[in-house]
């Protein structure tokens, strides 16, 4: 396909026209079909390749099995690419695809929630990306167009965006010119009132008036993020394995004699021992601090967020760049998070929380929205832009201190299990002596935890905060709640006392142990904007 072809305008689009993929596309298919192989064959191949191996022409046939799949692999991908077309005709985008059983997607551009633009590595120098088109209420993404020019890939998502804006407009341009009847019409006219609220309420706003650049992250931004994010737990959930077997890992690749060395040189005897077990284990800090700011710079790499009413839209990416656009309408809420490195460095980090409905499709890391490492303005100014209004400055309540008691019980039972039938099973009774520590250090962190336990409640939002030494802040519209339940336990009907349950789109939230009177004024608020809202929550 000539360069002429690539560079479309929308109308040619838009007309009945059928596009193949760049010829390039096949490795993208070949990286696909290999990943999905060896993912869904892995716990066959693996007894199989033990059999082969055992044989006495277990190179033959392994040389020969190899072959096989790479060009087994190979017609695929050329098969795939082969029988894929797509084409946007009007308000729709249609994809045929399929080798032996074959697909026909039909995606109105109104139920698209996001829009993902990926350059892998192997496209980068060919100015090739994948657009893949998210819908709500789908298994997977419903649409994938690995290949496309990087021009058509924009022209796409301006249809989408533009196509998605102007039915609404005709719809309600339809309406007026109908007679209107109180019965007959006016579920119709509120539902389209609803359409269009989140847009003029958008529209009001100066600062969504034009394109404009949010947030541009330096490489210090992104050391600071792997420092003030939870990135450091994947590092130790990794080597957890590891930590059982260190001893003989280390033996092993030292030699014992070493290891002994080593000790002699730090003092000898006990003393030698502590130190290069306090030192190995600063080393493993080290490499998770590493792997924390490693992941944070290849992720987030030259990260960008800017804003092009009515669409958020961020870019970033070392190895592979991703790029990801979704409409203000469909965010359910705000995340703020700090932790105790953060609250040093004066950082903060951002997640834009979307639907969730059908959250298995996704690993957790794909589907959020982060916007790493701000400071205290850039985080008033982009929850403003998402939310109107909306601002985590706040005064906030704490919730009672009997929250306390709840917590420090919760947090005793499974060490205590834990440590009576450790006891009894290796006949020492004497580490029983230690209860009373762990009796001190859970209510050290129940205390903690309520202290960060606060809460803000007003006519249009709510912000929840949780934590221990930094901060968890969630702050979302009343109007964006799905369901709310209060809930009493017998202990806190005793003192008057409630939790409030509230379930958004995108998750759940928890308001422990506030006043009774509270809790209903809360369930009446969020009842009231439910039942009387015309703003759209998705």
């Amino acid at each position: 396909m000539n360069n002429n072809a690539e560079d479309v305008s929308n109308q040619q689009l838009i007309e009945a026209q059928w596009y193949r993929l760049s010829p390039l596309s096949i490795c993208f298919f070949v990286f696909k079909f290999s990943r999905q192989l060896f993912k869904d064959a892995l716990p066959a191949l693996v007894p199989l390749f033990a059999v082969v191996v055992s044989g006495n022409s277990s190179t033959s046939v392994l040389s020969i099995a190899g072959a096989l799949l790479v060009i087994l692999i190979g017609l695929f991908a050329i098969l795939q690419y082969w029988f894929f077309k797509y084409s946007i005709q009007g308000e729709r985008i249609l994809v045929h695809e399929g080798v032996l059983k074959k697909y026909r997607h039909n995606i109105h551009c109104e139920r698209i929630q996001n829009i993902n633009v990926l350059q892998p590595f192997y496209f980068k120098f060919f100015k090739l990306v994948i657009l893949n088109l998210d819908t709500a209420g789908s298994a997977a993404s419903e649409i994938s167009l690995p290949g496309i020019n990087q021009i058509r890939a924009n022209n796409i998502q301006r249809i989408v965006f533009n196509n998605s804006q102007s039915l609404r407009q005709n719809i309600q341009n339809h309406l007026d010119d109908i007679p209107s009847t109180p019965h007959t019409n006016n579920e119709v006219h509120v539902e389209i009132t609803a359409l269009n609220e989140g847009e003029n309420s958008q529209q009001a706003n100066p600062q969504l008036s034009n394109r404009q650049l949010l947030v541009k992250t330096r490489l210090i931004h992104l050391v600071q993020y792997g420092l003030t994010s939870n990135n450091i737990f994947w590092f130790f959930a990794a080597i957890t394995p590891l930590l059982n077997s260190i001893d003989d890992l280390l033996e092993k690749y030292l030699g014992k004699e070493n290891i002994n060395q080593l000790v002699g040189l730090l003092g000898g005897g006990y003393t030698g021992g502590i130190l290069l077990i306090s030192i190995t284990i600063l080393g493993i800090v080290f490499g998770a601090i590493c792997f924390s700011i490693l992941g944070a710079i290849i992720k987030y790499y030259q990260y960008e967020l800017s804003l092009n009413t009515p669409t958020l839209k961020r870019k970033s990416g070392l190895l592979t760049q991703h790029e990801e656009s979704v409409n203000l309408s469909k965010f359910q809420a705000i995340i703020r998070q700090c932790n105790w490195v953060g609250v040093l460095l004066q950082r903060q980090n951002l997640t834009l929380k979307q639907v969730s409905l059908y959250s298995s499709r996704k690993s957790a890391a794909q589907q959020l929205f982060v916007v790493p490492s701000l400071n205290f303005l850039q985080v008033d100014k982009i929850s403003h832009i998402v939310f109107d209004n909306f601002s985590f400055s706040v005064k906030l309540t704490p919730v009672s201190r009997r929250y306390i008691l709840s917590a420090w019980l919760k947090l005793m039972i499974l060490p205590h299990i834990i440590l009576i039938i450790v006891s009894l099973r290796v006949e020492a009774s004497y580490m029983l002596n230690i209860i009373p520590a762990i009796f001190l250090g859970c209510f050290l962190i129940a205390y903690g935890r309520w202290r960060k336990a606060q809460y803000a409640i007003n006519d249009e939002f709510i912000v929840v905060q949780s934590g221990l030494l930094g901060f968890r802040q969630i702050g979302f519209p009343l109007f964006k709640v799905q369901h709310v339940t209060i809930q009493q336990s017998i202990f806190q009907k005793r003192h008057n006392l409630a939790s409030v349950f509230i379930r958004l789109a995108s998750n759940k939230i928890v308001i422990p142990f506030i006043p009774l009177k509270v809790a209903q004024e809360c369930y009446d608020r969020i009842s009231f904007q439910i039942e009387t809202t015309t703003k759209r929550w998705f």
